[in-house]
């Protein structure tokens, strides 16, 4: 009956926070056709100009009208533009190479993997979770086979940190221009510190925080790969809007993990060897939570609950972790099946890791680990690149910072199978193409004579 109580005032709040956020909404001014031309309009470029379409379901992907739209809301926008996406880039296949490489060849391994337990225990679930994963992959091979170059990633990065950094706004305007009462502060715990929750399907502190989180990787990298000063000035008043309303959400995990993108940004701009950067980094780490511990704030807070007595937050992830143990053992070759972790628990997972080892055993663990390490191994190219790539550098580093972000939040989070997370991997892998690019280059050019050499560039100076 406790359990039972507790769903229903979940949804009782819910529902609260919706009928807010549409009485209470700076985009009040936004007319439902707005929603409806833009669907209209990346339909239409999905299918004729995929890599501009493409474009404007990233931003959908973030903004979301139907958040905002009540009216969007009951037409299936997301699936229409990745239904469109998929004919365009079918018919203009020929234009681009759409050959499996090793990632992609993990990651499908692991989504039929990850829908055996889903076949054998849940059948009439096949078809749902098939569906939702596919609109994953669809984000994941649209970047893959879409963004062939620097220009077009940079776009991508650009157009995710606006759609969040519209969110971030959104955010700072109910704050301090709205009047009460608005849908993004609830009471928080006994100390009764209010707490900004949510926009939209990012339902909670710790996934509001991540995805302001992505945004600031990508404004930081945008920052120090522009050489506008009006552009670095913009990028840098975004970058203190998203660390601002990072600090609203009171989550510990992600003020860390804002540390973590300046610690990172820090690593790779700066020259000398990364062992080094990391043993300095890491004292640097410890120093900074052993001064958060003393000064009021929420690892102090945090720290003194658990001094106090039990920590209901950590007992019951600790609880909930020891249950995902319990279920690989009970089916440890394909799991319970993929998305299914609710089915049994009332209490989410909060750590990806545990819930894919639950929900696709140990097969579907190393295949997903074969994946992660196959979108990893190129990064480590980074610090090899020509000296005519360096500025190329501090491009990349964006999505690189993104997906510390997300292989962090991935420990106390439920992110395994969104599309957002599948966007970020896919923008990795474009990275790792491109540092595998140059590398192929360098060493095709230093295979050649140093006569023929001298006069290939003598040519090439010449007809430029």
């Amino acid at each position: 009956m406790a359990a039972e109580a507790a769903l229903n005032a979940d949804a009782l709040r819910e529902l609260a926070i919706q009928r807010l956020m549409i009485e209470c909404n700076f985009l009040d001014w936004l007319p439902v056709s707005a929603g409806y031309v833009y669907l209209a309009a990346s339909v239409l470029l999905c299918l004729l100009r995929p890599k501009v379409g493409f474009v404007f379901i990233v931003f959908s992907l973030f903004f979301r009208f139907q958040d905002r739209l009540p009216e969007f809301s009951q037409f299936p926008g997301f699936l229409m533009q990745l239904a469109a996406l998929a004919v365009g880039i079918g018919v203009a296949h020929q234009q681009l190479d759409l050959r499996l490489a090793r990632v992609d060849k993990w990651l499908l391994g692991f989504a039929a993997v990850s829908s055996m337990g889903v076949l054998l225990r849940h059948t009439d679930q096949l078809i749902a979770e098939t569906s939702v994963y596919m609109s994953s992959l669809v984000i994941f091979f649209g970047c893959r086979w879409l963004i062939t170059t620097k220009a077009e990633l940079q776009r991508v990065m650009l157009v995710t940190a606006l759609a969040i950094g519209c969110l971030g706004f959104e955010a700072f305007y109910a704050v301090n221009l709205q009047q009460d009462p608005h849908p993004f502060w609830l009471q928080g715990s006994a100390d009764g510190k209010p707490r900004l929750q949510s926009i939209g399907y990012f339902d909670n502190p710790n996934n509001f925080g991540y995805v302001l989180n992505v945004g600031l990787a990508l404004w930081v990298a945008l920052f120090f790969y522009t050489k506008r000063i009006g552009l670095k000035a913009l990028y840098l008043l975004m970058m203190v809007l998203h660390v601002y309303v990072v600090t609203l959400t009171l989550s510990r995990s992600q003020l860390l993990t804002t540390a973590i993108i300046a610690a990172l940004a820090w690593a790779l701009l700066s020259k000398g060897k990364l062992l080094k950067k990391g043993v300095g980094l890491a004292a640097g780490f410890a120093l900074m939570f052993l001064m958060l511990s003393y000064i009021p704030g929420p690892v102090k807070d945090r720290l003194d609950t658990m001094k106090s007595g039990p920590d209901e937050s950590m007992e019951g992830r600790f609880s909930s972790w020891d249950e995902g143990i319990r279920m690989l053992g009970d089916f440890p070759v394909f799991g319970w099946g993929r998305g299914q972790w609710l089915s049994y628990h009332s209490l989410a997972a909060h750590n990806g890791y545990v819930q894919t080892m639950a929900e696709t055993g140990l097969t579907g663990v190393c295949l997903f680990l074969g994946f992660l390490w196959a979108v990893l191994q190129p990064l480590g190219r980074l610090n090899q690149l020509p000296l005519a790539m360096r500025q190329d550098k501090k491009l990349f580093m964006g999505p690189i910072m993104a997906l510390a972000c997300l292989l962090f939040y991935w420990m106390v989070g439920n992110v395994t199978y969104a599309s957002i997370t599948y966007l970020l991997l896919g923008l990795v892998t474009v990275v790792g193409r491109f540092l595998m690019a140059a590398e192929t280059d360098t060493a095709a050019q230093a295979a050649i004579p140093v006569k023929k050499k001298f006069r290939s560039q003598f040519l090439d100076r010449d007809l430029n």
